[in-house]
């Protein structure tokens, strides 16, 4: 039997024909008979027992489950039909009638009682403890019967009047039992979703810890367990005090990139609060050992260098002494503070080169990638592919996966163009582009791509001259 869903019925009768319903719609879902407390008892030893995802219950016991449990509860709800039926037997045995329950069923109750003007009582309880006073009192205003639930038919017979259960249309199930199965079917779907979700942050290298607004860990991933040294039932207060979560708590203030210690090592920790109208409902927390950050930077620059994607020149290279190259290298090193193009003269053999890494090292972006092309020994057609790349498809030979130029495999990082000056016009025009839009589009392909790369070219020949020469763009 498939226990996914389960009915907790309140009456035998009530039982019965959930039973029948169920069989009508070929549905093999287990009906248990229970109300008020045990009804609880009942509901968390299926849902521990057998992964119960669904309860299905009917009025005060439902409310009763919806409050103590962490599964969804569906109603089946109380319908004029139930109240008229279950009228129509008591109006059988009495003319002194009374319903009791929860505000479910008075409600309903209440309405018939409008429509179609009968003479009964109806007396809402808020608990079972009050069913008992409740019948009491209806039998000392003169009531012979009461209709009602388990609960209500024990306060009648200890008060010695009859009693009929409250009656339930076949809709009410079926009703309850599509909304049950819909439910079952978004609760598969989200238990899917967070198993999904958990095993991605739970396998990822960096630490995540979600948090809410008093620092109560909601969530917390195996690799900040480990650079935390996290034992289960640990706040974050006991494992890291320190005055940036709170300032995102109190604040809202996203806070990143903070080299913080912990357990006495470095950590990069990031602090991103969550915001909900307004106000800071939680916070996620990712940690990153300084150590691992070096490593995967290492591994990055053997990759690039394994690709000569690398400077390996710095100032210190360069052997001269003389007051013009002390002037030289000061100079260069103010230049390489900045982004700007840098265009560099000097006869071939002299190391222009050299000096473009040394540039590249002590700027900002020395952890990205340098890569650097001689413009002169290429054919245009050929240089242009390199310099741009190309799309699937651009050529006859040309890479089915298409191919990356050096400004996009150069991105964050310098690119150095030598002998510039031999760049045809049609080139240059298209190198303008980068200069002035830093974007670029391959050989091939409508796409623009936007790149963010730092440019120094060089020439052995004067570009002035070269302009009025024609050979070079002024602009």
């Amino acid at each position: 039997m498939d226990k996914s869903i389960v009915y907790i019925a309140t009456t035998t009768q009530q039982a019965k024909k959930i039973r029948n319903t169920l069989k009508k719609l070929n549905l093999n879902y287990p009906v248990y008979e229970s109300n008020g407390s045990n009804s609880i008892i009942i509901a968390k030893k299926v849902i521990e027992k057998h992964n119960t995802r669904i309860i299905v219950s009917r009025g005060g016991t439902m409310t009763l489950l919806s409050k103590e449990l962490d599964v969804p509860v569906i109603d089946m709800r109380h319908s004029f039909i139930d109240v008229w039926l279950s009228m129509e037997k008591a109006k059988a045995l009495s003319d002194r009638i009374a319903i009791v329950g929860y505000y479910q069923v008075c409600k309903v109750a209440t309405l018939y009682k409008q429509i179609m003007n009968q003479p009964i009582e109806i007396k809402t309880v808020e608990n079972e403890d009050q069913y008992n006073n409740a019948v009491a009192t209806l039998k000392e205003q003169g009531i012979k019967l009461i209709i009602g639930g388990i609960l209500a038919q024990k306060a009648a017979q200890e008060n010695d009047l009859l009693f009929v259960s409250s009656d339930i249309d076949e809709n009410s199930i079926e009703q309850a039992s599509k909304e049950a199965i819909i439910m079952l079917h978004l609760e598969n779907e989200r238990i899917e979703r967070y198993k999904t979700l958990n095993t991605i942050i739970d396998y990822t290298i960096e630490g995540i810890v979600y948090i809410d607004n008093n620092s109560n860990i909601l969530h917390i991933n195996n690799s900040a367990k480990r650079i935390l040294n996290y034992q289960d039932g640990k706040s974050l207060i006991d494992l890291l005090q320190n005055s940036i979560i709170d300032d995102s708590i109190l604040n809202g203030t996203i806070n990143t990139n903070k080299l913080i210690e912990i357990n006495g090592l470095q950590v990069i920790l990031n602090c991103i609060p969550i915001i909900v109208k307004g106000k800071v409902i939680s916070a996620v927390i990712t940690i990153q050992k300084e150590d691992d950050i070096i490593t995967l930077d290492q591994k990055i620059r053997r990759k690039n260098a394994s690709r000569g994607f690398i400077a390996k020149k710095n100032f210190s290279d360069i052997v001269g002494k003389s007051k013009v190259m002390d002037e030289l290298k000061k100079k260069a090193m103010q230049y390489a503070l900045s982004d700007k193009t840098i265009t560099i003269y000097g006869e071939t053999g002299t190391g222009k080169e050299v000096l473009v890494q040394s540039i590249h090292n002590h700027s900002h972006r020395s952890h990205n990638p340098f890569v650097a092309i001689n413009c002169a020994v290429l054919p245009e057609s050929l240089l242009e592919s390199e310099l741009f790349g190309y799309a699937s498809g651009a050529f006859t030979g040309a890479r089915r996966e298409g191919h990356a130029g050096i400004f996009e495999q150069a991105n964050h990082g310098t690119v150095f163009l030598d002998e510039i000056n031999e760049l045809s016009m049609n080139v240059q025009a298209k190198f303008l582009r980068v200069i002035q839009e830093k974007e670029i589009s391959r050989i091939g392909d409508n796409r623009i791509i936007p790149i963010d790369v730092r440019i120094i070219v060089a020439s052995n020949t004067r570009l002035f001259d070269a302009v009025e020469s024609g050979a070079f763009r002024s602009d």
